[in-house]
Parts: structure tokens; sequence; C-alpha cells
């Protein structure tokens, strides 16, 4: 399998030096001059930082030889041996076209054949074959982070806490994604319970300008006792909103995106997973898919942003529903690339 590299942006070091012998690289964009064709892997053979070159294989035997620093679009894996049988839960770790599958997406291992090609059951009911040599994408699915488990639901979950990991990780919204994950049974297990409450009470949460009010004006030198007094009752006693149960946050948290993007035709499609904070949603009649992030950003079925007019016209809905729609919408056909993708 291929395991993403972590360590490919250090600034202090020269490009080539990022790169390791028997790394496999994948260039998503492709290089015509270097014969490097889109969505091709190729292996590093060698590396010379000093003159800051990498030499690779590509899957015709050739070698090719370039500064890394000038090619872009690629992305950078180790390769490690893993071992599968039938009845294994896998996840796809990466998106594939052919088979339809996207990163996160999940399924139980069927049938290993003799040529070594798997049959997949995915979860939402589909099989998938394919042969894990060309398809190294995908690892053992039986733990998985807590940001790749929404929208997820298990009998018993166990949930791994490390005080000793990143701040920005260990949270509030952490803690109730991967505990609400399960229907009957959770286990926390931490390597200090005594400070792991401190911890889970770090707040992430980003504020934008738009969230700050202008400071009240001063109090009127006219009030009258009477105003004044109902103004002090007013301030003592503010309205309090009705706490939203776990039950209504999971709905508001995965119809939000659509109802805020389709206020008019969110309630015909139903939400089906949430991969990398791409929603997806389908139409229970025409069966076509909608994938929308939390900001009202669409996404093609392979998770690359298109405009709003596209993601509508895949969706069967017409020219006029989408201008209709589009001036309801806050958001527009806005585009937002933030945190999908890492290439060098």
């Amino acid at each position: 399998m291929l395991v993403a590299r972590n360590d490919m942006t250090g600034a202090d070091r020269a490009w080539a030096a990022r790169y390791d012998p028997a790394d496999t690289v994948q260039y998503i964009r492709g290089s015509q001059q270097l014969g490097l064709e889109r969505n091709s892997y190729a292996t590093v053979v060698a590396t010379d930082p000093a003159n800051n070159r990498v030499t690779v294989a590509r899957a015709d035997g050739q070698q090719v030889a370039y500064d890394p620093q000038r090619l872009r679009g690629v992305n950078v894996y180790t390769s490690l041996p893993r071992e599968f049988s039938t009845g294994d839960r896998i996840q796809f770790t990466h998106n594939n076209k052919d088979l339809d599958v996207h990163n996160r997406d999940r399924g139980r291992i069927e049938a290993i054949g003799n040529d070594n090609r798997l049959t997949v059951k995915m979860d939402d009911g589909r099989t998938v074959n394919f042969d894990p040599a060309p398809m190294r994408h995908f690892d053992h699915g039986y733990a998985v982070t807590s940001h790749s488990s929404q929208g997820l639901t298990e009998d018993r979950v166990l949930v791994n806490m490390d005080t000793n990991t990143f701040s920005e990780l260990l949270n509030p919204r952490f803690a109730y994604v991967s505990v609400s994950r399960a229907s009957e049974d959770a286990h926390i297990y931490t390597n200090d319970a005594a400070t792991l409450a401190q911890r889970l009470s770090t707040d992430v949460s980003k504020t934008s300008a738009l969230d700050f009010n202008e400071a009240p004006a001063a109090h009127s030198q006219s009030q009258t006792p009477k105003e004044h007094t109902m103004q002090q009752h007013n301030e003592l006693q503010p309205e309090q909103p009705s706490p939203l149960t776990p039950e209504q946050a999971e709905r508001n948290r995965q119809y939000g995106p659509i109802e805020t993007a389709l206020p008019t035709e969110a309630q015909v499609y139903k939400w089906q997973r949430e991969t990398d904070g791409i929603h997806s949603y389908q139409h229970p009649e025409t069966h076509r898919w909608l994938h929308i992030d939390s900001q009202g950003q669409f996404f093609d079925r392979h998770a690359q942003p298109i405009t709003r007019e596209n993601a509508l016209g895949q969706a069967g809905h017409s020219l006029t529903q989408s201008v209709a729609e589009n001036a309801q919408s806050p958001t527009g056909s806005g585009l937002n690339l933030n945190g999908y993708g890492f290439t060098l």
C-alpha cells in the first residue's frame, strides 16, 4: 500500500533532499516535456541534493531526471507492506475514477482471486473488483481518524486520546464526533486521564470579522427610570435558545451545506456521506448526486471543485432553477479551495 509522506515541507532542505530512493511519486498534472502522463506513477531511484535533481523510473522502465522544485502537482508516497484476508475491513485512501470510490470510502473484502484481485463489498452496497498491484491506495479500515469518521455509525467505538498530540487536534469537536459515532458503547483510552479534561476544553473555534459587533452606543442620558429598569431586566435575563439535541446537531451538520446552497431544493435530497469535509447528497428519484462543502462550494464526484452551474446541470436542474436558487443563496458560486489536497 502507499502512505503519503508527511515530511515533504522542510524549508531548510533542498527539494531533492525531501525524496528518498524507493519513494513512489504520483504526477497529478503530468509533464509532456518529461514524458510523465497525468495521474501516472514513477519510482525514485536516485536523489542529488547538491544539484537539486531527482531521478525516477517510469512504468515503462525509462528513467527521467528533473528539478523537483519546477514540477508541481506531485504526491509522494512511501510503500508499506500490508496483509489482507477475506473478511477484512478496508478503507480507500485516494479517489479512483475507474472504481468510483472516494477517499475514506470503506468496505469489506468478500473474495481474493487466484490472480490476487480483490472483490470488495462497499458500505453503500456496491461491489468493486480491482488489482491491488496498480491500485495501492487502500489500507485496513478498522481504525479511522475523527475527521473521516463523521457521518459514520458503529455499535461500539474505541477512541484514542493522546494528550501529547498537537493541541489543535485534541478539542471538544474531536471528542464529540468520536464518541457520538457509537450507538451502544464507547471507550476512551488516554495516556494521561488527569489532564485530559483540560486538554479537551481547548477552544478551536474560528472567528471572522462578521462575528464582531460594534460596541453598543452609550446609554442615553434622557432615559427615564422605568426605561432604565426595564433595560436592566432584559440585560439580566437574556433570551436563551433551546439547546439542540445530539440528533438535531448532527442533522444540522449534515444538511446545513445543501440547505444554504439550495434552499428551495434541499428537502428532496437525502444526505449519504461526508468525505474530507465534502457532503454528498442523492436525489431519491433521479438518483443523481450533489457534492457540497460547508462553505457552499460544489464538487464533482472526484472531489474536484466545479462551478455551481455545472453541479446543478449534472444533477438535472434547469437553468431557471439555478438562477433562482443562486439569488437566494448567500454563498453564490464562490470558490474555496482551502484545505483540499496537498501538492508540492
